[in-house]
């Protein structure tokens, strides 16, 4: 393994890391990463507002855009590392899902005035 990375460093091939070279190929990363961001804020908010909760749904989607925006802004510009990619944790987004999809289903029974 180390004869392989060797001969990969003698011939100018990058074995560790990631070191940025140009704005233009950071820029590109980071519009792809936004994009992804942007649309994991949406599946995530369209899976905790459903049912009753739906109307909601736009205001949530762009509470978690800009929640998510800070958040990546914070770790950008305090972190020691050149690149870090910030997002939201999807496990603890599917456990309130349920939790929210058991919520819903009893303020069904609430909402109807007889």
């Amino acid at each position: 393994m180390v004869i392989l990375l060797t001969a990969l460093n003698r011939l100018g091939i990058q074995t560790t890391g990631y070191r940025p070279k140009l704005p233009a190929t950071d820029l590109p990363l980071g519009a792809i990463n936004g994009i992804d961001s942007v649309l994991w804020c949406y599946t995530f908010s369209a899976m905790l507002f459903t049912g009753a909760l739906s109307g909601y749904l736009p205001m949530a989607a762009t509470l978690l855009m800009v929640s998510c925006a800070l958040i990546a802004l914070v770790v950008a510009i305090t972190s020691d590392f050149p690149v870090n990619v910030a997002s939201l944790a999807e496990q603890a987004v599917v456990i309130l899902a349920a939790i929210s999809v058991t919520i819903n289903n009893h303020l069904g029974e609430f909402s109807s005035i007889d």
